[in-house]
């Protein structure tokens, strides 16, 4: 666990642990990452009254010596964790139910893809009332 201040890294181990993932970092590593490792965003956590976005690092970008940046434009161009971030992206902006549609759509379903969908469609259940 690398970022934020020390006290949120133990929420961002749990967070870790909950998702199934090897390293996770938060926002302001990823700026540091972004443009030599491949990252998938995952669910945020509600930290302090505020959302941290939290990202998976899954390997490290592929370029040669020459004409690398290219490489890199094209790789994210064509990273397989796309779509995991919009649905992740969807679902901060509240459209739960395009979030688990874009999930479910994906052909490169991962565990992390059936932890979302789950923690999404608990999300989109009511509260249960104790006025029934």
């Amino acid at each position: 666990m690398i970022g934020l201040a020390p006290s949120f890294v133990h929420c961002l181990e749990q967070h870790n642990s909950f998702m199934q993932t090897n390293v996770m970092i938060d926002i302001r590593v990823k700026k540091d990452l972004e443009q030599s490792h491949r990252l998938r965003q995952m669910l945020p956590i509600d930290y302090k009254r505020t959302t941290q976005r939290t990202f998976e690092v899954v390997e490290v970008a592929k370029a040669s010596e020459d004409e690398w940046m290219y490489q890199l434009e094209e790789a994210q161009a064509a990273d397989p964790g796309k779509i995991i971030s919009t649905a992740v992206d969807m679902f901060a902006k509240g459209a739960y139910q395009d979030a688990v549609e874009k999930l479910k759509g994906d052909n490169d379903q991962t565990p992390q893809h059936v932890i979302m969908i789950e923690y999404i469609q608990a999300k989109m259940q009511p509260y249960p009332s104790s006025l029934d």
